[in-house]
């Protein structure tokens, strides 16, 4: 069982993640700690920040992290294995089984994700959230992911060289301002 307070604080200039968790059976869950940006090489992680703009989406990926801390660290991967594995019946019933014309399945982490998509490409410690969502906020909350960290952050150009491990990022969810990602500094600088 873990207990977890999680709080995110963000701004233009940096984001951090502060995470006091008491873990039964130890730490080393991989999640950030210290309220520090962890760095690969001489450069902070990129951060992707979903925000009020997509509230359905951002209470979703909050509610998730809070339920799974892991979740805060990602890496980009572009989506494998089966689409909508969600649908198929060895995943039924969930959350989106049975949903109405122009509802689509929100999954947390995200399908683009190492972490998140079709829970049989890879033994994975835990498959993903789903829930329904409006077609409009799906659509719209996953292309500004695509258009920040995927395009302006360069993850998909960082996962072209070293594959996924090559591509971390932090998520930090949060409702005080609309969605943003800040793609890293050099750190100290």
């Amino acid at each position: 069982m873990c207990v977890a307070h999680l709080e995110a604080f963000t701004d233009e200039r940096s984001v951090g993640v502060r995470h006091g968790a008491d873990v039964l059976g130890g730490a080393g869950d991989g999640v950030p700690t210290g309220g520090a940006v962890p760095a690969v090489g001489q450069t902070a992680l990129p951060a992707y920040a979903p925000g009020n703009d997509y509230p359905n989406a951002t209470a979703f990926a909050m509610d998730s992290v809070r339920e799974y801390p892991p979740w805060f660290a990602l890496n980009y991967e572009p989506v494998r294995g089966r689409g909508q594995w969600y649908d198929l019946q060895e995943f039924r019933p969930n959350a989106c089984t049975g949903r109405a014309s122009g509802v689509q399945c929100h999954e947390w982490p995200w399908a683009s994700t190492h972490q998140g998509g079709d829970p049989d490409v890879y033994s994975l410690p835990r498959i993903s959230d789903v829930m329904p969502l409006a077609r409009s906020e799906n659509a719209g909350e996953g292309g500004k992911y695509s258009r920040l960290i995927v395009g302006r952050c360069a993850l998909g150009e960082r996962y072209a060289v070293g594959g996924w491990q090559n591509a971390p990022f932090l998520t930090v969810p949060q409702m005080q301002r609309p969605t943003f990602a800040v793609c890293g500094s050099p750190v100290g600088g």
